[in-house]
């Protein structure tokens, strides 16, 4: 696997995640979600050696979820087909595809989150102040204490503003890019929340 960060693949796989009925988004593709966020791992490794923690956890859960989707294909093609499923069939437990999707969607506001900031915040604020106070916002209520210190700490190691920028947004021709993929993204969340809602833990 090419382990060189694509955001162009990480724009595209976003937009492909929308599954689209005649007349609005009702679904989101598991294998392009999975695609997605193989990127953002692969963003995550830039972020510095302390948040190797969280690349590995992010790996561990990708592999999970294909498993799952080789193992029961007509099952696990689409979130809401999955959860579907596993409702039904009492399949919520730890190993769960439900149970492993669910910290990656949480971890989808505050990624996007941190790089809508990243990019528009005001100058004053360096890249380890914007992630810790959007971990506040978003995750932190998810993890234990032990969790959130070790975050912080690794947040300290954080490089710097203008390099985090250069990963997402090279140049200004990037830019219009940048905000269409924050926009799918969002909407991903906003799909995915719906199906979660209707098919909790």
């Amino acid at each position: 696997m090419n382990e060189k960060f694509d955001r162009q693949l990480l724009f595209k796989s976003f937009e492909s995640c929308l599954i689209k009925c005649e007349y609005s988004i009702h679904d989101v593709s598991l294998s392009e979600y999975i695609t997605a966020y193989e990127e953002i791992k692969k963003f995550l490794r830039k972020l510095g050696t302390l948040f190797g923690f969280v690349v590995l956890d992010v790996s561990q859960r990708l592999e999970i979820l294909k498993k799952y989707m080789q193992k029961h294909p007509e099952h696990y093609g689409t979130l809401h087909s999955f959860l579907k499923y596993e409702k039904s069939n009492i399949m919520f437990e730890t190993t769960s595809a439900t149970q492993t999707l669910l910290p990656l969607h949480r971890a989808l506001r505050f990624i996007t989150l941190f790089l809508e900031r990243l990019h528009s915040a005001d100058t004053k604020f360096n890249s380890t102040q914007l992630c810790t106070q959007t971990y506040e916002e978003t995750i932190a209520k998810y993890h234990p204490w032990v969790i959130r210190q070790g975050a912080k700490l690794a947040m300290m190691g954080l490089p710097k503003r203008d390099v985090l920028v250069g990963y997402i947004i090279p140049n200004e021709d990037y830019i219009g890019e940048f905000r269409k993929f924050i926009e799918n993204v969002q909407i991903v969340y906003n799909i995915s929340q719906i199906h979660f809602d209707k098919y909790p833990l």
